[in-house]
């Protein structure tokens, strides 16, 4: 039975030093100088709280697989990342733009300041807000990236590209140096947020990426065509693995060997 790979989300200070935010980890402080506080909640929220120090010091928190962990900024906003996400931000937000960079996937609700503009920066799209509820999903291993607008409004700039403006509801899909927008289920788009895997008409080698990125679970598909199948459905992400497949196999043609890796072929049909 796979269940989800409940690695444990760790905080990396300026000197290379890794903190350990492991579950057990409740109303801890972990750093206190300096004009700066790091400490985690008994929620499990990892809050940044700068005093007076002008020094910009640069932080990461790198979230593994089958994990996700929530973090307050310095100016009040929230991040929450998915599982093989990484966010690297300073310890304190100067005079000028807000900006962080991440990796992966994140849910931001961002502290208004009209003064300083909030910036996620990834490898391929740059979302800019002043204050706003937003997802943006940049795995690198997804040949498409995205930023979904919830609340307020947000710029999304690609190099070589118009920046397009997005309304409540609507998704910037990029790819390249194309962007697309689309109006979307905002409730699918964050339903991990909910602990929930929520497909709609997704194709099957899509789904078992975001599997994998949970599971830490290996596959290889048999047979070509089987990637284009696709499912709708919605499940929790805490249940084991194997209650997906069977869920899958019962719609569509196509079967699941578990081991060490996952064999995806097509589903034998009776009498052969």
């Amino acid at each position: 039975m796979i269940m989800p790979a409940e690695g444990e989300a760790y905080f990396v200070l300026g000197n290379g030093e890794c903190v350990n935010l492991g579950r057990e980890l409740r109303d801890t402080m972990l750093r206190e100088a300096e004009g700066l506080e790091v400490w985690v909640d008994a929620e499990q929220v990892l809050h940044m709280q700068a005093g007076s120090g002008e020094k910009v010091r640069m932080r990461r928190l790198v979230i593994p697989r089958g994990s996700e962990y929530r973090l307050v900024l310095a100016d009040g906003s929230t991040v929450w990342l998915n599982s093989a996400s990484e966010l690297e931000f300073p310890e304190v937000f100067g005079a000028g733009e807000r900006v962080v960079r991440l990796r992966g996937e994140a849910y931001f609700e961002v502290a208004r300041d009209e003064a300083r503009p909030f910036r996620v920066e990834t490898e391929r799209l740059t979302v800019e807000v002043l204050g706003t509820t937003f997802n943006v999903a940049a795995y690198e291993d997804e040949a498409v990236a995205t930023a979904t607008l919830l609340q307020g409004a947000v710029a999304v700039a690609v190099e070589g590209a118009e920046v397009v403006r997005l309304h409540p509801g609507e998704q910037a899909q990029v790819s390249g140096t194309e962007i697309a927008v689309c109006e979307v289920d905002m409730d699918e788009a964050v339903a991990w947020t909910k602990g929930r895997f929520v497909f709609d008409e997704v194709r099957l080698e899509e789904l078992m990426r975001q599997l994998e990125r949970w599971y830490d679970v290996h596959y290889r598909f048999d047979v070509e065509e089987v990637k284009e199948i696709r499912f709708s459905g919605a499940v929790y992400r805490s249940q084991p693995l194997n209650n997906l497949f069977r869920r899958i196999e019962a719609t569509a043609p196509v079967r699941f060997e578990e081991g060490e890796t996952v064999i995806i072929g097509e589903k034998k049909k009776p009498g052969k």
